[in-house]
């Protein structure tokens, strides 16, 4: 037997006999509660998880998402569009800016 399945018996042993479950819980008059109850624990949980959260849990869906994929797509291609016109050009020497510097210095 390993350590963990004796630490798993000791809780559950300590579990059960601190009265947490016992037959009142499970009474019929308290029964009918528990559906309020999981009702109002799902409605503040749900609140508290972001949208990336639900996702990747498989419990949301983002309905613009494959509009997002198509934009991202074309704004990376008209990135690659930029950059490529941009190492075509050949690299012009900006004598401006060293005539404007002659004219502060004097």
């Amino acid at each position: 037997m390993s350590i963990y399945q004796k630490i798993f018996q000791t809780t559950s042993k300590r579990f059960a006999s601190s009265g947490l479950i016992s037959k009142q819980m499970l009474s019929p008059e308290r029964a009918l509660w528990a559906f309020p109850a999981g009702l109002a624990a799902t409605w503040f949980i749900w609140g508290a998880l972001t949208d990336d959260i639900k996702q990747s849990v498989g419990l949301w869906w983002d309905p613009d998402a494959d509009i997002k994929k198509v934009e991202m797509e074309r704004a990376k291609r008209l990135e690659a569009r930029e950059a490529l016109k941009a190492a075509s050009k050949p690299a012009k020497a900006d004598d401006d800016g060293d005539e404007e510097e002659e004219e502060e210095e004097e």
